[in-house]
């Protein structure tokens, strides 16, 4: 679900909400001669991001730390059931403890998160490659119009990278930024590869 789950080009530095229901993009990595790796002008450094972290890795002891992002999060996409901390908490505590999943995280200069991206890696049961999913992706909106997006988006290529998977799946939300985000993921060499439907019981 993607930071700006869902929102992005001009405010492509929107490009923070994703969560995995929707629309699902997939690359396959090692691609040469990628030009889409550059970094749009407009995307660079200003105001709050000045003062930023670096990219972090979120650990069991830091997860409380991500509350306030995942409640402004299910809150602007509307997600069904809001935001369960005690549930998210389980569920990436675990996959922590068995290197299944990682959340970046970049902070402001107080130490507060700006934003996170969320992901698992895990072997596709078809074709037995290694896959990086994206779970979510978010940053606050007064940090949209920044690098924090995109650099949570290439320390998730590089993990990616690292744990030599072979393909990437990326998601958004259907929304206002939907177009945007579809357009950004081609820069960066996806392609559509389904499409997701649910409903609440």
């Amino acid at each position: 679900h993607s930071g700006c789950r869902g929102n992005r080009q001009r405010k492509t530095c929107h490009l923070e909400a994703t969560h995995g229901h929707h629309r699902g993009e997939y690359g396959v990595l090692h691609r040469s001669g990628d030009r889409s790796r550059q970094r749009p002008a407009y995307l660079v450094p200003v105001g709050v991001t000045e003062n930023m972290s670096t990219v972090e890795k979120i650990t069991a002891e830091t997860l409380p730390d991500v509350r306030e992002i995942g409640e402004k999060f299910t809150q602007s996409v509307q997600y069904p059931g809001g935001f369960n901390y005690e549930a998210f908490a389980d569920a990436w505590t675990l996959a922590f403890a068995h290197d299944l999943g990682t959340i970046f995280c970049i902070r402001d200069g107080s130490g507060r998160p700006l934003g996170l991206f969320g992901a698992f890696f895990h072997t596709d049961p078809f074709s037995g490659w290694k896959t990086a999913s994206e779970s979510f992706w978010f940053v606050l909106e007064e940090a949209r119009n920044s690098s924090v997006g995109i650099r949570l988006f290439d320390a998730f290529e590089n993990e990616a990278k690292l744990r030599e998977c072979k393909k990437i799946l990326m998601v958004h939300l259907d929304g206002e930024f939907g177009p945007a985000l579809s357009k950004l993921y081609a820069r960066r060499g996806y392609k559509v590869a389904e499409n997701i439907y649910g409903k609440t019981l």
